[in-house]
């Protein structure tokens, strides 16, 4: 788990969601290249979460009448936030023709959007709490090679 402080904006929260993503490949990497290639093994998946914490002692808050950096996670901006992620790691994919759309999974949660807790055969199960994330967050995951 990464965790960013909210005032820092979108900017510095989208180069921390590249960064978690360059340590799991690098982490991948590592262990495919100790292990071999087993074929019996289990495949999962290796998640970060980097989530923007709430800054209250954001000296601009305290000033008001500025718009603080952490106005950014607002739900609207951080669902246009979230969708360019994915756009940019489609087109570094294409770009550098490397499979990556196919291995990399961005999940992005607000407290303000209701999040699917599991599928199962297509069937959405819900659990307690309704699976509402606390904070602005993408979960950045890696499938395992098999």
């Amino acid at each position: 788990m990464k965790v960013v402080p909210a005032s820092f904006g979108l900017e510095t929260f989208e180069d921390v969601v590249w960064e978690a993503l360059e340590d799991l490949m690098i982490e991948e990497e590592k262990n495919h290249s100790e292990s071999g290639a087993a074929t019996d093994e289990i495949e999962c998946r290796a998640v970060t979460f980097v989530v923007a914490a709430a800054d209250i002692n954001d000296p601009i808050l305290a000033e008001g009448g500025k718009e603080s950096p952490q106005a950014e996670f607002e739900s609207d901006s951080f669902r246009a936030f979230s969708s360019t992620l994915g756009e940019q790691l489609r087109a570094f994919s294409d770009i550098e023709d490397v499979p990556l759309i196919d291995e990399v999974e961005l999940t992005s949660f607000h407290p303000l959007w209701k999040n699917s807790c599991a599928i199962d055969g297509g069937v959405e199960r819900k659990q307690a709490g309704d699976c509402h994330f606390p904070y602005p967050a993408v979960a950045v995951s890696m499938s395992a090679r098999p």
